[in-house]
């Protein structure tokens, strides 16, 4: 069968963007072009007398077909197959799912290793400068039902230098029925990474290295199942989009300024005006009771209220944070979004007041503060 018939299998098959289709036609007549070169210029044939047409050509116009019948999204003539796994833990609308196609933060890859009978590949990454949301297909490894599989070391470098990372199974079923494999046996292994660094993760060479698959008891101890090294080396795709706000406003009636805001795709970063203050903290453990000197920090940040009027909770994940030095009274708290929030959708900051209900305050528990528009 010909590549020219394979896509016109698939297309009876699947509705295609008319912008897919022109793709499709296009790598089939670079490949065409290409063939008759061979024929008329080269005449390079292989042993079997059959023209020598470029792998790559071919590859690219099969893989267009078939991106065609999963989910994809075309943005710029990049296609996106998107993860369920990202979507559901990002919470995406669709029309957030093509923004981030738009500014080019969502890359889909097939980088991929295989060690004892597994194998992992790379489904989808979406970037930042300060955070990356991966997603992995684990095929060939079967998990009970209710054990919790997972990797006992996982190692990522960008650009060489090892960064924080942490990363789990998708979970499908319930949470006394969990489930961690699909329909097809395969599994989604979600991973967020951060970088300190100044000049971010878009663009940069990631290797993620996984150690030994197993599972997680009920004491939270790894229990081995296959010992193994999966290696995967690819570019983050990435975007650099970045709002920023003015705010100089206080918490309350407190000393503390909220300075201004930055938004990403997958982050935000507050920085304070916030007066030095030392607290007393303790902790209990076998060794007994640990007492030790520290600051004080900002008011824990709930979440938003939005435009309209809706509060939206935020579970944030603090990156970094911290005076920006020694002396000053600058601090800064950069955290990880669990969902895609819109700097102009956001009318004002929540806190909670100490003492107050961190899971579900009242309005009595929050103090609020205003964006500028």
């Amino acid at each position: 069968m010909t590549e020219r018939e394979k896509i016109e299998i698939l297309q009876k098959k699947a509705e295609i963007p008319e912008v897919v289709r022109k793709k499709m036609q296009l790598a089939y007549g670079q490949i065409r072009q290409e063939k008759r070169m061979h024929e008329e210029i080269e005449g390079q044939k292989n042993e079997r007398g059959k023209t020598v047409v470029s792998k790559k050509k071919v590859a690219i116009i099969l893989a267009v077909a078939t991106l065609s019948l999963a989910t994809v999204s075309v943005a710029a003539g990049v296609y996106i197959r998107w993860s369920e796994g990202l979507k559901e833990k990002l919470q995406l609308t669709r029309t957030q799912e093509k923004e981030l196609e738009e500014i080019g933060a969502a890359e889909s890859t097939e980088a991929s290793c295989t060690s004892q009978g597994i194998t992992v590949t790379v489904l989808q990454s979406i970037t930042d400068q300060n955070f990356s949301h991966l997603a992995f297909s684990v095929k060939g490894y079967s998990a009970e039902t209710k054990e919790q599989p997972d990797f006992e070391q996982v190692i990522v470098k960008v650009d060489g230098k090892e960064v924080n990372a942490s990363g789990s199974f998708r979970n499908f079923g319930e949470e006394d029925m969990p489930g961690y494999q699909k329909a097809d046996g395969t599994m989604e292994y979600l991973m967020q990474i951060d970088s300190n660094e100044e000049n971010g993760l878009a663009g940069k060479k990631i290797q993620v290295i996984l150690e030994n698959l197993g599972t997680v008891n009920k004491q939270a101890e790894f229990v081995s199942g296959v010992k193994g090294t999966w290696t995967l080396d690819w570019e983050l795709a990435g975007t650099e989009k970045e709002e920023g706000l003015s705010v100089n406003q206080t918490i309350g009636d407190t000393d503390t300024v909220v300075k201004s805001i930055e938004i990403t795709p997958l982050s935000l970063t507050i920085h304070y005006d916030m007066p030095r203050k030392k607290i007393t903290k303790q902790s209990y453990g076998d060794d007994g009771v640990t007492t030790w000197e520290t600051y004080e920090e900002p008011w824990f940040l709930y979440g938003f209220r939005m435009e309209d009027g809706t509060v939206r909770q935020m579970v944030f994940q603090s990156q970094e944070q911290g005076y920006d030095d020694e002396t000053t009274e600058a601090y800064t708290v950069k955290y990880a979004t669990d969902q895609i929030v819109e700097a102009e959708q956001i009318n004002s900051l929540l806190y909670v007041k100490p003492g107050g209900n961190l899971q579900e305050p009242g309005e009595e528990d929050l103090v609020e503060v205003k964006l500028p528009k």
